[in-house]
């Protein structure tokens, strides 16, 4: 594996925030590191549609889409 240039910072965030990530770590077996760097690549893909005019929906199982608004 090839060493990789990285940057150390530190996120406060409320209790509850802390603990819903926690809860997601303990759900998916991921870190709290790869839930965020899924979170922001999730997002850096949102904005991107958004910025190319398009709209993000989530689907679930029966089918039904709900808009994403306000990323």
């Amino acid at each position: 594996m090839a060493l990789v240039d990285r940057q150390r910072f530190d996120v406060r965030m409320p209790k509850q925030l802390a603990d819903q990530l926690d809860s997601l770590s303990d759900a998916t077996g991921f870190s709290r590191c790869e839930i965020f760097r899924r979170a922001i690549a999730l997002y850096k893909e949102a904005k991107n549609v958004e910025k190319n005019n398009g709209k993000v929906f989530f689907r679930d199982a029966n089918g039904e889409t709900i808009q994403v608004i306000g990323l």
